[in-house]
């Protein structure tokens, strides 16, 4: 399978405003937003990347299968397998097998395709985890239970939010890797691994903040799709939805900065 890549960052100019940012040692905030700015030429050619549809896609059918008659074979129908009694870890691998087989059959995976998958997968199990805890490992009736739950708007929202922090915080770091590194030691940007760690928390908080306005649109949409369209959500539905919130994303991490440039 051939693979795309986001694009060539560090040779652009808006790719040298991160690193003269990193360099002055600037605050979080702009330095996500420059980041943010490097990456939007590349996600521009993006549009409509079809392995990035087919994530969203089974991202709105884990909500829409709970309001069908059979929820495990509606999920069974788009690859995504669960058992009948599921741990986490099953219901993990169930996700990736799905997110495998409905992107196999692209020529070329994508980046963003590919941070969509692994942002799906960790999105689910965070959602498990918040809602039953972590202290004692949960049975397989309280999973399936759990994921029954992810038909509520409310429950969908959440889980849209945290799938897409997913994609800006792991997007964001997807670019700002290439050149962290190059900044930790005496005398640059990050004396210690510490104070690099700190800045990187500080950019997930950034995107954290700027998720939040996708839990609300998230679960306004969901409400919408499965009462307009009795329970079915189409891909090409999906598709716009996952664009949509990919948008609004970008747009609030751009309008959350609260320091002008240098």
């Amino acid at each position: 399978m051939g693979h795309v890549l986001l694009g060539t960052l560090p040779k652009t100019r808006a790719w040298n405003e991160v690193v003269r940012l990193l360099v002055e040692k600037a605050d979080a905030d702009v330095v996500a937003v420059a980041a943010q700015e490097a990456s939007d030429a590349a996600f521009a050619v993006m549009d409509k990347d079809p392995g990035f549809q087919d994530v969203i896609e089974l991202l709105s059918q884990l909500g829409a299968a709970a309001e069908q008659s059979d929820p495990a074979a509606h999920l069974a129908s788009y690859g995504i397998k669960i058992p009948a009694n599921p741990s986490l870890v099953s219901v993990a691998l169930a996700l990736k097998t799905a997110i495998d087989t409905a992107t196999a059959k692209r020529a070329h995976l994508s980046d963003l395709a590919i941070i969509g998958g692994r942002s799906l997968i960790s999105a689910v199990t965070q959602h498990l985890n918040n809602v039953l805890g972590t202290l004692i490992p949960a049975t397989g009736a309280e999973i399936t239970s759990t994921l029954a739950t992810l038909g509520r708007e409310t429950q969908f929202g959440k889980l849209a939010r945290t799938f897409f922090f997913n994609v800006a915080k792991d997007c964001q770091r997807h670019f700002l890797s290439k050149e962290l590194g190059a900044h930790v030691g005496e005398g640059r940007a990050f004396p210690t691994t510490a104070q690099l760690s700190n800045f990187e928390h500080a950019l997930d908080t950034h995107a954290h903040e700027a998720s939040e306005i996708v839990e609300v649109f998230a679960k306004d949409w969901f409400s919408k799709r499965m009462y307009e369209d009795a329970n079915v959500i189409s891909k090409k539905r999906s598709s716009a939805f996952g664009w949509k919130a990919m948008e609004k994303v970008r747009a609030e991490m751009k309008k959350r900065a609260t320091h002008e440039e240098p």
